[in-house]
């Protein structure tokens, strides 16, 4: 109904197009709402009540993780997994701090990271992700067949399904000619799935590490009384430590990425569970807001820009397509061709959608991005929330959640 000169005009709307909060209510086009509260606008315009909800499990629950009859979350210290009967399960116990837990689904293992704590679920179980490596062994004289020269000795630990850890800081001992070295004090690993130690040593005043020995985890001594001529198995994680933890994991072209604050950690190459502290990061301005991959490459905000990163070689090339970041925890993925038509956008591949600090945006395949409500839509001011794809009854539909500022 509008009302002119004294009379009312009845008119009707056929059909809602969305919110518009920026222009005024007398100049907003017909079909436009400025509020609308518990209700859905499908693809044919129509307002629809929103579903409800039934609560099956009752607590103090955050960081909820769902995918393919998984589903995990946190409740006080404890990371617990969602039976069917909706009981809980703790796979792991004694987090401290109620820090909202990130996780990746990756090759049938999930990784998660609150920025504090760091862990794998593996067939159910939690299990650390990756190994820190073994603190040095103490090395004394022995007989045996060495030649006069320096002797240089580092170890790893070696988990039961094969991975190796990175390297213990190198210790060295000069042997006389016709001498050997015995391997004292080596740790025993408090980690259950750490089976064995493996021992590396040079060759006389080498620099390169071959295994000299494989020991259980609870052996602390052994001994090398050899003269090297066996040596053919090379160190390979020197210089390497298990992925710090952070605030955000994504994958992209046979690495994990891990945003720590302002600092972009990357895993070696095809190996999720190794990094190098020397070289496998990248410095930011301020700290990193969004962190979210798709098939080309990786999408990322910090407090002052986003930017597409791409490419098959670090390091990755960067191109800056919002001079404005994103609310943290934010993003989602979805497959690009469950979306209505979006002009001047090649909807293929996965497609992300994230809240910014100018309303929601989209990101496509080869850096191609959308801001969607930069002129209709002013979001209250916020530095975190929570997004959600939603399906139902034909309904395609992004979801955000923000903590707002006071």
């Amino acid at each position: 109904m509008a009302q002119g000169r004294g009379k009312v005009i009845p008119f009707k709307i056929k059909t809602f197009t969305g919110l518009n909060n920026i222009d005024p209510p007398e100049q907003t086009k017909p079909g436009e709402l400025q509020t609308a509260n518990n209700v859905d606008i499908g693809n044919n315009g129509q307002v629809k009540r929103r579903d409800g909800y039934v609560s099956v499990y009752t607590g103090n629950i955050h960081s909820l993780f769902a995918m393919e009859g998984l589903c995990l979350f946190r409740e006080g210290i404890s990371l617990k997994r969602l039976n069917t009967d909706f009981t809980a399960t703790i796979l792991r116990s004694g987090i401290d701090g109620n820090r909202k837990m990130a996780y990746l689904s990756l090759n049938g293992n999930i990784y998660y990271s609150d920025g504090i704590v760091t862990g794998v679920i593996q067939d159910n179980v939690s299990r650390t992700w990756g190994m820190e490596p073994p603190s040095v062994p103490t090395l004394t004289s022995a007989s045996g067949l060495l030649r006069e020269g320096r002797y240089s000795v580092v170890l790893t630990w070696v988990r039961n399904d094969g991975q190796e850890s990175g390297s213990s800081d190198i210790t060295f001992l000069d042997v006389s000619q016709g001498g050997g070295i015995y391997i004292s004090d080596i740790p025993v690993s408090s980690d259950p799935t750490v089976q064995y130690v493996n021992v590396y040593m040079t060759t006389t005043n080498g620099e390169i590490f071959y295994l000299a020995a494989t020991v259980e985890n609870s052996v602390t001594e052994t001994s090398y009384q050899g003269d090297c001529s066996e040596f053919t198995i090379r160190l390979m994680t020197q210089f390497m430590s298990n992925p710090p933890e952070g605030e955000m994991i994504e994958y992209y072209n046979s690495r994990v990425y891990i945003a720590q604050n302002n600092v972009l950690w990357f895993t070696e190459n095809f190996n999720y569970e190794l990094i190098s502290l020397d070289n496998g990061y990248i410095i930011f301005d301020s700290p990193i807001t969004l962190l979210a991959s798709n098939q080309d490459g990786i999408y990322l905000a910090t407090e002052n820009e986003t930017i597409f990163m791409s490419g098959d070689e670090i390091p990755l090339k960067r191109i800056k397509i919002a001079d404005y970041g994103a609310v943290k925890g934010t993003s989602v993925k979805m497959t690009a061709d469950v979306l209505m038509p979006i002009e001047g956008l090649n909807l293929s591949g996965v497609a992300i959608f994230w809240l910014s600090k100018k309303g929601i945006c989209i990101g496509l395949r080869g850096g191609m991005f959308k801001n969607m409500t930069l002129t209709k839509y002013l979001f209250p001011e916020s530095s975190e929330g929570t997004g959600l794809f939603r399906q139902q009854e034909g309904l395609n539909s992004y979801l955000v959640a923000i903590q707002v500022k006071n």
